[in-house]
């Protein structure tokens, strides 16, 4: 069983088990409920093959993400279906293949309730599992409950819990010889690395991983979109935006053709926020309003928070700080619950930097101290950094640039230990400005309390530490220097009267900006060939997908033929048999037990009549009932009666069905009898004679279509010509006894010889 399948396979399984499935009527579920699965409705039982049952099984599985709903029903399907009574004798090694059948089953519950964020139940529910899983020794099942544990403690914001369930995932994924899941988990160990230090999982993690340049039959399809997931965010960290949008491009299309939704909607806000760093706003929100799209198609809260506060930040970026906002709030409020997850200090984030485009010094203060305590408890040092240096910028603005400088300092130490440059650089920039307000608002020697670079680049401090951000930016290969940090550093020269340094930054400044200015075009250039592709790439899916869904339509469509040829067939035969059993009776009372019995075995009955035409013909007489298998008294009807449904059936000599809604009258309603919804009335007719009416009423509505109805006239038919040949039979032995009874008197009359 692989961890998402194909839709090609998934059409294969559903057209496997469409026979099967559509015996079952069900009433389905809600996915929040807390209900077992004993708590759905079925209308009847049908006889699966046990071989189908691992095709259901893995059926529910593929689609727990991308059909959530159908996966419970069939999961509740299957758990019936294995429930011990319907099981046959089985050996030990079978008890332990279907125990590890239903641990799968309750599995596929836990990762509903982690989908709508009910983290406690998913937990409770995978430990279920986990137990039966240890108990059979399933590595597999293993592998995959500890996955969903890492997902649920990544959820929660449990950074250790959350690695250490990822490290037994891949263990078991070893031991089960799964090299799909075993990628997986790699690729997810890879993620955390960047995210914690860029070089060291650099350096460790892209030989551990295969080529994407591998066969399908070497890399699955599932796995292809984790490795391309691990190579965007590895462009992203280096800043190569372009790179990392198309990796994530192809990490969503991957995710959605295996069912992959909850990584779908990561991957379609990670190609957004590329876009927003190409400075591609419009199609950044294209690609924030796909995954908003089918988060709510879902209704998963986490995920539909995630789109949210992502989307805001592109609104931040517009300038459009008023609906940024309102995103961002409503983004929190969704996430309070699981305030120390990635998702929630990512919301933090956005709403602190909004804070500061607003110039709002206490509330940008606020949540990026809020950040950083959450940071600190998942030890997620990007956002550890982000949240001192914004601390730093918010206190330098509020006039304390002593304790400002002290934040801006510890940001910048953190960043050269997690060797990233650009966080450097930023801090580097807030240095320099808490210098220039301290300055600013020194005694008149102009002597600042601050502590003094040594040794310094500059006459200044805010000159140094832009000398040092100049020369960060210069080492990165490919970089641009900002405009901005030109400009400021060509104001500090002119400051010290350094006019020849002053104009030569401000003519780099001016470069900057126009090939700035090209560069953006370039970007957008770049965003908009990723936007073409994606749409020839999502054509083509979506063609490829309604090719799929035809062929599985033509098959299903072949498969309902070809049981109602086999049924029909089957039928035919029953009937043939069931014509030459009741024909060859020729005791009426024994005619009429047939009739009943195979009438009950055939359709829908809860009343079964049969009223035979008077000597005098001028009524219509109980010969036989039943309701619910029980003698009822009916009345005769006379022939002429203008209501009786019973009556203008015999005299047209015709089919009379009614069907009745719960509340409609019913005039023909026998007293003391069930209010049946479908009543069908046929004649017992034989040539031109006909000998009465057969009824057979449904406490279900429209219970009776035309291959019913069919059925019910075969039987009137065999039961016409049973009840002829029994009445026919009963006036011969009336003739021969009454010729008896005349020998024997004849005899007696004759005069004695004697």
């Amino acid at each position: 069983m692989e961890m998402f399948a194909l839709d090609d396979e998934i059409a294969r399984l559903e057209t496997a088990l469409a026979d099967s499935l559509r015996a079952y009527s069900l009433h389905p579920q809600p996915i929040n409920s807390n209900a077992s699965a004993h708590g759905a409705q079925f209308s009847q039982f049908p006889q699966f093959q046990l071989s189908q049952v691992n095709d259901l099984i893995c059926l529910a599985w593929y689609l727990r993400q991308s059909n959530t709903e159908r996966a419970l029903l069939l999961v509740t399907i299957a758990e019936q279906i294995l429930q011990p009574a319907h099981m046959p004798p089985q050996t030990a090694a079978q008890s332990r293949l279907w125990a590890s059948a239903r641990a799968r089953l309750t599995l596929i519950r836990a990762e509903s309730h982690w989908l709508v964020s009910r983290y406690d139940m998913a937990q409770q529910l995978a430990e279920d599992a986990a137990a039966i899983f240890h108990s059979t020794d399933d590595a597999l099942g293993l592998a995959d409950m500890h996955w969903l544990m890492g997902n649920i403690e990544l959820d929660r914001g449990n950074a250790k819990r959350r690695h250490a369930e990822r490290i037994k995932a891949g263990e078991q994924a070893i031991r089960a010889g799964d090299s799909s899941r075993k990628v997986i988990v790699n690729v997810s160990l890879g993620v955390e690395a960047l995210m914690r230090n860029v070089k060291t999982a650099m350096e460790y993690w892209p030989q551990r991983l295969p080529s994407l340049d591998l066969p399908e039959d070497q890399l699955s399809v599932c796995a292809r979109a984790w490795v391309y997931d691990f190579w965007g965010m590895a462009a992203s960290v280096r800043s190569d935006f372009g790179q990392a949008a198309q990796y994530w491009v192809h990490t969503h299309e991957y995710a959605l053709r295996t069912g992959q939704h909850k990584r779908a909607i990561i991957a379609a806000t990670n190609v957004g926020d590329a876009f927003n760093c190409l400075n591609e706003h419009q199609g950044a929100l294209d690609w924030m309003e796909r995954g908003l799209e089918l988060a709510r198609r879902h209704d998963w809260p986490n995920s539909i928070a995630l789109c949210q506060f992502q989307t805001a930040e592109t609104m931040r970026r517009l300038g459009r700080l008023e609906a940024a906002e309102d995103l961002l709030q409503s983004a929190l409020q969704t996430l309070a619950e699981f305030n120390i997850s990635r998702n929630y200090i990512n919301a933090l984030s956005c709403l602190a930097e909004l804070r500061l485009n607003q110039r709002d010094w206490p509330g940008a203060l606020a949540y990026f101290k809020q950040l950083q305590e959450s940071a600190d408890l998942l030890s997620h040092a990007d956002f550890q950094i982000i949240a001192l240096r914004g601390q730093a910028h918010a206190l330098a603005q509020l006039g304390d640039t002593r304790q400002a400088h002290d934040f801006a300092t510890n940001s910048l130490a953190q960043a050269q230990l997690a060797h990233n440059v650009y966080s450097q650089i930023d801090a580097l920039c807030v240095l320099a400005d808490i210098h220039g307000i301290a300055a600013n608002h020194a005694a008149p020697n102009g002597a600042s309390d601050l502590p003094q670079p040594t040794p310094c680049l500059g006459k200044s401090a805010r000159m140094h530490y832009l000398l040092q951000a100049l020369q960060l930016s210069n080492s990165i290969e490919g970089n641009t220097v900002s405009a901005q940090l030109l400009t400021d550093l060509a104001r500090e020269y002119a400051q010290h009267n350094e006019f020849e340094l002053a104009w030569r930054y401000a003519d780099e400044a001016a470069t900057v900006r126009e090939k700035t200015h090209n560069q953006e075009a370039t970007h957008r250039a770049i965003a908009m060939q990723i936007q073409y592709q994606s749409m020839q790439t999502r054509a083509e899916s979506e063609k490829a997908q309604a090719e799929i869904e035809h062929h599985r339509q033509m098959a299903a469509v072949e498969a309902q033929r070809a049981e109602a040829l086999q049924r029909n067939s089957e039928t035919l035969e029953r009937l043939s048999a069931i014509g030459q059993e009741i024909t060859a009776q020729l005791d009426i009372s024994v005619v009429f037990e047939a009739l009943n019995r195979h009438v009950h075995g055939l359709l829908d009955v809860t009343t079964f009549i049969i009223l035979l035409l008077s000597d005098d013909g001028q009524k219509l007489e109980h010969a036989f009932s039943r309701e619910n298998n029980h003698p009822l008294e009916v009345a005769a009807v006379a022939v002429d009666s203008p209501t009786a449904d019973s009556a203008l059936c015999l005299r047209d000599r015709c089919e009379v069905l009614r069907d009745y809604g719960p509340d409609d009258p019913t005039p023909n309603l026998i007293p003391g009898s069930l209010h049946t919804l479908t009543v069908l009335y046929a004649p017992l007719a034989i040539g031109d004679q006909v000998l009465g009416v057969m009824s057979i009423q449904s406490l279900r509505r429209d219970a009776y279509g035309e291959t019913e109805r069919l059925i019910f006239r075969t039987l009137c038919a065999y039961g016409a010509i049973a009840l002829d040949n029994a009445r026919a039979y009963r006036q011969l032995q009336q003739a021969q006894n009454h010729l008896v009874a005349q020998d024997k008197l004849a005899a007696d009359d004759e005069p004695n010889p004697h």
